[in-house]
């Protein structure tokens, strides 16, 4: 009698082994299913930024193709003039150099360096701004290192201007550059 209980209870456990396994492999196939899920998801997410990063990479590369045509603007008494110009900011850098100065060494800091030019007039110049980006960055390097603290000055400040402006327009061929803005610091 006692054989016939313990063979039941093995029996029972049998089939209750056998039972499980289903169970275990269920519980197995859900839980692989949402790692599946979760991967397939991030790599969708991967491609949607890497889509929408080349997307505005290619948009702020790219020269405007939009023609900016001057408004007509109404004056207070009522009589019409032609807008400002259009005019587009090629930002070139930050400098930092050490003056010519003989008896006290110096430094000058330019930031926000700008070139400021018409883009209807000059439409293929944003394009060759971006190919002598580094030619025009060593011109003004050049230009920093043979100056003095004479910069410092609003008349010094003017001519670094208009030397800068000077040898930059000599370098380009698709149009001219009519206007230099930066900040500058002298120590």
């Amino acid at each position: 009698m006692a054989k016939k209980v313990e063979e039941e209870k093995v029996e029972g456990e049998e089939q209750a082994e056998g039972e499980e396994k289903p169970k275990k492999e269920k519980k197995d196939m859900g839980g692989l299913i949402k790692v599946l899920g979760m991967v397939a998801l991030v790599l969708v997410l991967i491609v949607v930024v890497i889509i929408v990063s080349s997307n505005v990479a290619k948009k702020s590369i790219a020269p405007p193709d939009e023609e900016f045509e001057p408004e007509k603007v109404e004056a207070e008494e009522g009589t019409k003039h032609e807008a400002e110009k259009p005019h587009h900011d090629n930002y070139i850098g930050d400098f930092t150099a050490k003056l010519a100065d003989i008896e006290e060494p110096h430094y000058v800091k330019i930031t926000d360096l700008t070139l400021k030019y018409d883009p209807i007039k000059y439409k293929l110049l944003a394009a060759e701004l971006g190919e002598r980006d580094s030619e025009i960055k060593d011109a003004i390097n050049t230009i920093l290192i043979s100056k003095t603290s004479e910069v410092n000055s609003v008349k010094g400040k003017e001519e670094l201007k208009e030397e800068i402006k000077e040898k930059i327009n000599a370098m380009l061929i698709e149009g001219q550059i009519p206007e230099v803005l930066f900040q500058i610091i002298v120590q």
